[in-house]
């Protein structure tokens, strides 16, 4: 039975001036594709964000495949965020419900079941926010639940869905392309 396999996985890590890559963010991304390498891709979608475009372009290099920009994975803030930062910036209900919208419209056109005769090898790259998000969506668990899990810069989630719908998340986080002096979060 075909089923669609979604590779989730954070930016390399970045300057926050500027949202670009550290040469570390760099070498993530380079230690990312090889390690995604054996996979025959049938698409790579990235966040607008400079620093997400700069590691999608580098983990998709050994691909022939084009990177896809979409607001659909760009960065926001959480609701757990918007809670605690209140005080700073006000977000009034329409902001929030935008990223409920935004979250929900991403998981419809990212989290569907396979309806190929093969498998399919699909890579999101994207926010760590987003990645929980969607991660909790998938295995119906509360965002709010998972507001604290650790997701490294270049560290790759898979969740797999087979014909019928049925959603297995078999990785999360993973980061065993990369060694423990080059880990960031």
């Amino acid at each position: 039975m075909p089923t669609r396999n979604l590779y989730l996985i954070r930016n390399g890590q970045y300057l926050d001036d500027t949202d670009n890559l550290t040469e570390l963010g760099q070498r993530q991304a380079r230690l990312t594709a090889q390690a995604m390498r054996h996979l025959k891709l049938y698409a790579l979608d990235c966040s607008p964000y400079p620093q997400v475009v700069e590691t999608a372009r580098l983990v998709g290099e050994p691909h022939d495949i084009r990177v896809k920009q979409t607001a659909l994975l760009r960065q926001y803030d959480s609701l757990r965020d918007i809670k605690l930062r209140t005080a700073e910036i006000f977000f009034n209900e329409d902001d929030i419900n935008i990223q409920k919208t935004q979250l929900e419209i991403a998981y419809q056109t990212y989290f569907y079941p396979a309806n190929e005769l093969d498998d399919t090898h699909e890579i999101l790259i994207c926010h760590a926010n987003i990645i929980r998000d969607l991660i909790c969506r998938a295995i119906g668990v509360n965002p709010e639940t998972w507001a604290h899990m650790m997701i490294n810069h270049c560290g790759i989630s898979v969740v797999t869905i087979d014909a019928q719908g049925d959603v297995q998340l078999l990785e999360y986080n993973q980061v065993h392309h990369l060694t423990e002096e080059i880990r960031t979060g």
